[in-house]
């Protein structure tokens, strides 16, 4: 099984980071989510980038497949930021994937998750 990371009591800024650049793919750590009631992920970009956001998941921590979330809103050539809450997911695990199509910039993203009961 691959790696994760575990969620501490306040939100962690690691999951995904780096140069959105060309059409380079930036992939976040994956997080054990299965005890989670909700999740969320907030990257924020700076630049001129414009590419896709795509949450992944998985059950085993190995393969992992998009789970088609709706994406609030995607870089489109400027700077900016989109909240993507997951609500009642059946996954053990999640991260986030970035798919550059043009421009650039750098992105950091911050990922929170709330605890049942």
């Amino acid at each position: 099984m691959s790696s994760y990371r575990a969620l501490g009591p306040k939100p962690d800024v690691i999951s995904a980071s780096g140069a959105m650049t060309g059409t380079s793919t930036i992939t976040g750590e994956a997080y054990d989510v299965g005890s989670l009631e909700g999740f969320a992920f907030q990257p924020v970009w700076t630049g001129t980038p414009t590419g896709t956001f795509t949450i992944l998941a998985s059950l085993d921590g190995v393969n992992f497949d998009s789970i088609g979330a709706s994406i609030p809103q995607n870089p489109a050539g400027s700077a900016g930021n989109t909240y993507i809450p997951i609500y009642a997911s059946c996954a053990k695990y999640l991260k986030l994937s970035y798919t550059n199509a043009s421009g650039t910039g750098t992105l950091t993203c911050t990922v929170f998750g709330k605890t049942r009961g």
